[in-house]
């Protein structure tokens, strides 16, 4: 009872914290919307939201890129069970909340699972502190998949812990199927980078349990089996997407390694930062995380991560291994395990190990808080040197920043930051060596910790006025009877390029501008068709075509090949956030009766872009079991469009191909008259059938083999789970 209550109190506490450091999230006042949760995590959440609402499941999503797969996508998230909270309830309140949860049950589990390894709830509470609040947690409040993740992350581990120290058969086979199914929770939040590093410390914690190794490391690779299978309707639609997309191997480059001299931000968090018009800091050489400060409190207790007992050292190596594979090419070793395991090269951004590296510290701040609280006089005088040598350090590092300023660093800032840490590491300090006359140090050390980290940076996640995810904001002019099957609108480079470059102070004006431009994902607030989208896998296919109207000169991009894209309206040359209609009309989104063409794959897309290309007169394609056909009077009729479904009657006065304006991929299927016919590429990128003379009933829909696949290898791990559960409540009841 005492453990349950002292759990609810930490849960309670990282709860308040999480509120007072978001106020307006939690009570509805504003939302989020800083970087990507504004323009991907955010508008993929009303998209599923939409479609949850109208009795479909988001299989594909017409709005972005002529047409591609969503849940395939696995970072969407459509089938994670926690999406329900943001389905169920008010957005963008139920989002925001939906956030901060999954902080707050980061700190949690960490605590649960520091706790199972030490004994000690001031040590788990110091851990799981760590976990929740550092630089790293916080800044991935804009991405609903990386912070869903990562609050998994501990509990997953836990599970696996708790199963290995199983002396009963039955207990084993109890904690094996929950750590399956906290497993297939975890895999379904879209996190891949992390989903792995979860099981890499999974293998490292089990390495560094006392109990039978060989057997706790057969267990571990079974539950891992068990927990993809229970997630194959996600999966296996995932690499179906994934083999066909413009990922590879090759794709993963340097962009956002840590920078050579990144080790110092672990000691001062604004070192060589800049601030944004937002008031929100970045490392100058890398972007995708604002911070991964970890607490120069947490640094000082380095020399008791090196104690012998609980094999430490493997989690020193981790957290060493972790820190050298961020460091992307320039350390060398990421460049080496890539030639040695090509399939790494699928990661980008190499910043994200500092994600084990976090997680690693936090374990061992777990292990020397508990030192600590022993009270052992050669850990205290190992303390002191430390505090020592970190403050040092972290003054060295200030004054380097006085004397050579890094462009747009504020070394101002810097040293107030550094006077800041020096000042915590000595209060902590001042209450290691009081703990015998002060029995309220150990709330002290942890609340330090606390600070530490929440004091780092300014907030790391600018918040805006609820309005700016209203209805229908960007449905105006001539955007406002654009629908699915009428046509596109383009956002040109230019009007891009002025959203990727610049930042309004005001996150609400700002976000509105990008919403009025129908930047990243913002098209899919008012579900309004466009050109591009922001994902991490594309069609190829598709993408080839986009990028031949993106790069050309506004005044310079072929009429015909536009309309063929199905371009209504683009960005206005006066202002990125307005619009203007096309000259030619887009299109139609099915059309047929065009001359049909055979022409070599490599000569499609110069055939496409010539300035005489007409797609209502000519169609091209590269499949040579389809026929070229002379032109055909063709009428189509009783056309009805929805996202997984296109029904229409054609009629031709002889053969020809019914094109439609929508990107091709496996899983589109199409029936003529009730009959099965193929669907093959036209026009390079677009679905195409063949159409005889006559009249005719044309469906295509949309039909994801692999996803039933999956649920069938789900139904068929939810089985074994259960009889697991079984026998383990059999064994239970027999004892």
């Amino acid at each position: 009872m005492e453990q349950r209550f002292r759990s609810s109190l930490v849960l309670a506490a990282f709860a308040v914290l999480a509120g007072l450091l978001y106020p307006d999230i939690l009570f509805g006042l504003k939302s989020f919307v800083l970087r990507d949760y504004g323009i991907f995590g955010y508008p993929l959440a009303a998209h599923q939201r939409h479609a949850f609402w109208s009795g479909e499941l988001p299989l594909w999503n017409p709005f972005n890129c002529a047409g591609l797969p969503f849940l395939a996508q696995w970072n969407t998230m459509t089938l994670y069970p926690g999406a329900l909270l943001y389905l169920l309830f008010p957005m963008p309140w139920a989002h925001g909340v939906f956030m901060l949860a999954h902080q707050v049950a980061a700190g949690w589990g960490m605590y649960h699972l520091a706790l199972r390894w030490t004994g000690s709830p001031f040590a788990a509470t110091g851990a799981g502190a760590i976990f929740a609040f550092n630089g790293l947690t916080m800044s991935a409040l804009m991405w609903p998949n990386n912070i869903a993740a990562l609050a998994w992350m501990p509990w997953v581990i836990l599970a696996l812990v708790k199963m290995a120290d199983q002396s009963a058969t039955g207990g084993r086979l109890r904690w094996f199927s929950l750590a399956s199914f906290a497993g297939a929770v975890q895999i379904l939040t879209g996190a891949p980078e992390l989903i792995g590093f979860t099981w890499i410390l999974a293998f490292v914690a089990m390495l560094t349990g006392g109990s039978n190794l060989l057997r706790s490391i057969a267990c571990c690779c079974g539950v891992l089996l068990l927990a993809l299978c229970l997630s194959g309707p996600q999966l296996l639609p995932f690499f179906e997407l994934l083999t066909v997309s413009q990922r590879s191997s090759e794709f993963g480059g340097a962009e956002w390694s840590m920078p050579s001299w990144g080790w110092a931000n672990f000691f001062v968090p604004l070192f060589r930062f800049y601030r944004s018009p937002q008031g929100v800091y970045f490392q100058s050489d890398q972007e995708w995380t604002s911070s991964y400060y970890f607490g120069a409190v947490a640094l000082t207790l380095a020399p008791l991560w090196f104690a012998r007992r609980d094999r430490r050292w493997l989690w020193v190596i981790l957290v060493a291994g972790s820190f050298w594979l961020a460091l992307g090419p320039a350390g060398k070793l990421l460049t080496a395990l890539k030639t040695a395991l090509p399939a790494l090269g699928f990661i980008r951004f190499p910043i994200k190990f500092v994600a084990p590296l976090i997680f690693g510290t936090a374990v061992l701040t777990a292990f020397a808080l508990r030192d600590l609280e022993q009270q052992a006089e050669a850990d205290r005088r190992k303390l002191l040197l430390s505090a020592g040598l970190v403050s040092l350090i972290v003054l060295g590092i200030a004054a380097f920043s006085l004397a050579k300023p890094y462009p747009y660093e504020s070394p101002r800032a810097v040293l107030l930051n550094a006077l800041v840490r020096v000042g915590f590491i000595a209060v902590f300090v001042l209450c290691v060596f009081r703990a015998r006359s002060n029995s309220g140090w150990k709330v002290a050390v942890v609340a330090l910790l606390a600070a530490d980290l929440l004091t780092h940076a300014p907030r790391q996640n600018t918040t805006a006025r609820n309005e700016v995810y209203g209805a229908n904001v960007s449905r105006t002019g001539v955007l406002t009877n654009l629908h699915h099957g009428t046509g596109r609108a383009f956002q040109t480079r230019a009007a891009h390029d002025r959203f990727y470059g610049e930042m309004r102070p005001d996150p609400t004006g700002d976000y509105l501008g990008r919403r009025l431009g129908l930047y990243g994902n913002c098209n899919l607030l008012d579900q309004l068709p466009v050109v591009d989208g922001f994902y991490s896998l594309y069609l190829p296919w598709q993408r080839e075509l986009w990028e031949k109207l993106f790069l050309a000169p506004t005044n310079a991009v072929p009429r015909g090949f536009a309309r063929m894209l199905g371009v209504a309206a683009y960005s206005s040359p006066s202002s990125p956030v307005e619009w203007a209609q096309t000259s030619a009309s887009p299109l139609p989104f099915l059309s047929a009766g065009q001359r049909v063409e055979q022409v070599a794959q490599g000569d499609l897309i110069t055939r496409l872009t010539a300035p005489d290309f007409d797609p209502a007169e000519v169609a091209y394609v590269a499949d040579p079991t389809v026929a070229a056909t002379p032109k055909a009077d063709t009428t189509i009729s009783e056309v009805r469009v929805t996202a997984h479904q296109i029904r229409a009657r054609v009629e031709a006065a002889g053969p020809t191909i019914l094109l439609v304006s929508q990107a091709w991929y496996p899983a589109w299927r199409a029936t003529l008259n009730g009959r099965e016919t193929p669907v093959f590429r036209g026009n390079h990128a677009f679905q195409a059938i063949t159409v005889p003379a006559g009249v005719h009933e044309v469906e295509f829909r949309y039909v994801d083999a692999r996803f039933r696949q999956g649920l069938l290898l789900a139904f068929g791990a939810l089985l074994i789970c259960a009889t697991l559960i079984a026998v383990s409540l059999r064994r239970r009841f027999s004892a």
